[in-house]
C-alpha cells in the first residue's frame, strides 16, 4: 500500500531527475495553495504553507532517488531532511497558530487594489503569480542548496 502510494504522488515526475522534481515541486504545491486560499478568501494562507516549499521538494527529491524507499538514504540526507521537517514544520505552527482566520492586512491591501486596477480576474492573476508562484521561485533560489546537497550524497556513498 505505502509503495503504491508513492509510486502515485511520484508519477507525475516520471520524466524528471531527481534535482528538477525538488525545482518543480513548489510550484505544484503552491497551485494547491492557491486553489485553498481562493475557497477560503484569504491568501495570507500562503505565510502557513511557506515551509512546505522546503520540505516536500527535498522528500520527494530523495524519495526519487531511491526509488520510493527512505530505507535507502544515507545517514546525512536522513539527518538534512530532519533538521528541515523540524524546522519546517515549528514554523508553520507558528504561524498558523498566530493566524486569526482573517486574511492578513497586507494581502487585504493587495486584495483591493488589485481589483481596484481589474476586478476579480485582476486579483486571481495577481495573486496567483505575484504572491504562490514569487514565493515557490524564492523556494527554489533558497532550497537549492540543501537539494544540491541531499542529493550529491548518492555520488559520494
Amino acid at each position: 500500500m505505502g509503495s503504491t502510494l508513492m509510486s502515485a504522488i511520484l508519477a507525475p515526475f516520471d520524466s524528471l531527475s531527481p534535482f528538477m522534481t525538488g525545482i518543480i515541486s513548489p510550484f505544484l504545491v503552491n497551485t494547491l495553495i492557491f486553489l485553498v486560499a481562493q475557497l477560503k478568501k484569504d491568501n495570507s494562507i500562503v505565510d502557513i504553507g511557506w515551509s512546505f516549499l522546503f520540505i516536500v521538494p527535498n522528500f520527494l527529491a530523495l524519495m526519487k532517488s531511491h526509488g520510493g524507499s527512505i530505507a535507502e538514504w544515507t545517514p546525512k540526507q536522513s539527518l538534512l531532511f530532519a533538521l528541515i521537517l523540524i524546522w519546517g514544520l515549528r514554523l508553520s505552527w507558528h504561524i498558523g497558530s498566530r493566524h486569526s482566520g482573517v486574511e492578513d492586512f497586507r494581502y487585504q491591501d493587495m486584495r483591493r487594489r488589485w481589483s481596484a486596477k481589474g476586478g476579480q480576474l485582476w486579483v486571481y492573476f495577481m495573486g496567483f503569480t505575484y504572491v504562490f508562484m514569487m514565493q515557490a521561485a524564492f523556494s527554489v533560489l533558497i532550497n537549492w542548496a540543501s537539494l544540491k546537497v541531499s542529493l550529491d550524497q548518492d555520488k559520494e556513498n
